[in-house]
C-alpha cells in the first residue's frame, strides 16, 4: 500500500502524446469522483479545466507534467477535488441522461 492509497486518485499522463480523442478514461474518472491529472492534448483540454475539475499539463512536455504532479502531491489532501463535485460535473456534461436530453433537443430542431 502506498501513501496515496487513501486518496485513490487517478493520475493520467501520456506526456509523449500531443493528440488525444475524447478522453473516455478522464470522463470515467469524473464519474467515479477521481481527481485527474491529464495533458492538454485534444479533447482532454475541453474536458478538464485546471484546478476546477482536474489538473492539466502541457502535452509532450515532461517537466510540465512533473511540476503539476509535484504540486498536487505536495498539497495532499487539499489538492484533491471534492468527489461529489466531480461526479456532478460528469452528470451535468456526460451522463447517458444528458446525452438523451441533448439528442431529443436536436431532434426537435430538425422536426
Amino acid at each position: 500500500r502506498s501513501t496515496l492509497f487513501p486518496y485513490t486518485t487517478l493520475f493520467r499522463s501520456r506526456t509523449g502524446s500531443i493528440s488525444e480523442g475524447l478522453g473516455i478514461v478522464g470522463i470515467e474518472s469524473l464519474m467515479l469522483g477521481k481527481t485527474v491529472v491529464a495533458s492538454n492534448a485534444g479533447g482532454l483540454k475541453e474536458i478538464f479545466l485546471h484546478g476546477i475539475n482536474g489538473y492539466q499539463f502541457e502535452a509532450g512536455v515532461h517537466d510540465s507534467c512533473l511540476n503539476v504532479l509535484r504540486s498536487v502531491l505536495s498539497n495532499l489532501p487539499s489538492s484533491l477535488l471534492p468527489p461529489q463535485v466531480l461526479r456532478e460535473e460528469y452528470e451535468r456534461r456526460f451522463s447517458f441522461d444528458t446525452y438523451i436530453r441533448k439528442f431529443e433537443a436536436l431532434l426537435k430542431k430538425v422536426e
